[in-house]
This record gives structure tokens, C-alpha cells and sequence, in this order.
């Protein structure tokens, strides 16, 4: 038996999901929430051999499942996402996307081992950024670029209706009202 150095490249897919109270609007059935988790227990089951994570986000953001290969637990961290995992307050993309970049700050060199090491090939990176796309006019664009010199492809996929639905306020179904008395 010969053994024989083999480069393996896989994925790493991280999904950037919006759980910002807005998300609990029902003009998608059950709610926008609700239908974002389907969608993505069913994205994530599309990828059994490569590494998932997940990153909240709403007021601020954070790694809720680091890069794993085990799909149950990516399930489990899905299954549980709410509006409740974020401090209330405006909806940043900006923090997710700089969360992301972050991750995919270049690793340290592995040490020489001299001869024929087998050293992987560069892994690809794709996020899935889910939300409802409330825009609060933040400049993107440098983080954008930054993630694009990487060689990370960026995906985003927008949950709700054209006309919008009302944000049912904390602990009850009466929506929640602007400054100006909107819905």
C-alpha cells in the first residue's frame, strides 16, 4: 500500500440571520422568523460535508454556533433562534458582515515539516445573510469590499412582503408604534 499526500478543499458556509424584533412580524406565515428557520434547517442539511456556523445580529452580533461539521448541533443552535437573543434597538448589518470578516482573518502559517506535507487547499467561504432588510443607512460598502478581496461569495435573501406587516410589541399581540404613530 502506497500512501499518497491528498489536498482536500471543503466549504465553510456561514448563515447571518436577522433576529431583530421585526422578524416577528407575521405578514410571512407563522412569521418571518419562523419561515427564515425552515428555510435554513433546509440549507444547512444541503451541506453534510461541509463546516456551518451561525451569527445572530439585530442591535449587535454575535457567533451563535462557531464553523462546525456537525449538523445537529448547527440544527439545534437553529431551532432555537428568537428575537429575544438581541440587546432591542436599531438593526445593524454592518455588525454581522464585520463579525464575519473578522473569522476570515488569514490563520497563521503551519510550521515547515519539510518533504511532501499534505497542506490543504485555501477552504471557500460563503454567507447566507437572512433579514427582513431594514435599512438604516449604514455605509456597507468598505466592509463589502473588504469581504470581497477575501474571495468570500456574500448572499443575501430577504424575508417579508412588499407591504410589510406590524411588529408585534414584547409579550403581547398589539403592534408596536414609531415616533410618528406608525405601525
Amino acid at each position: 500500500m502506497r500512501r499518497q499526500a491528498v489536498r482536500n478543499s471543503g466549504q465553510d458556509v456561514w448563515l447571518l440571520v436577522d433576529v431583530s424584533r421585526s422578524m416577528d412580524a407575521a405578514d410571512v406565515a407563522p412569521t418571518r422568523l419562523l419561515r427564515a428557520q425552515a428555510a435554513l434547517s433546509e440549507l444547512a442539511a444541503a451541506f453534510p460535508a461541509d463546516r456551518l456556523g451561525l451569527i445572530v445580529f439585530g442591535a449587535d452580533a454575535y457567533v451563535q454556533c462557531p464553523l462546525t461539521y456537525d449538523q445537529s448541533a448547527l440544527q439545534l443552535f437553529l431551532s432555537t433562534l428568537s428575537t429575544r437573543l438581541t440587546a432591542p434597538g436599531p438593526t445593524t448589518l454592518r455588525a454581522p458582515l464585520d463579525l464575519l470578516l473578522s473569522r476570515l482573518a488569514p490563520a497563521a502559517p503551519a510550521p515547515a515539516t519539510g518533504g511532501a506535507a499534505a497542506s490543504a487547499s485555501p477552504r471557500t467561504t460563503t454567507a447566507v445573510v437572512v433579514s427582513d432588510g431594514e435599512d438604516f443607512g449604514e455605509n456597507l460598502e468598505p466592509v463589502l469590499q473588504a469581504l470581497g478581496r477575501t474571495g468570500a461569495r456574500v448572499y443575501t435573501v430577504g424575508v417579508g412582503t412588499t407591504a410589510g406587516g406590524a411588529v408585534p410589541a414584547p409579550g403581547g399581540k398589539a403592534p408596536l408604534y414609531d415616533a410618528r404613530g406608525a405601525q
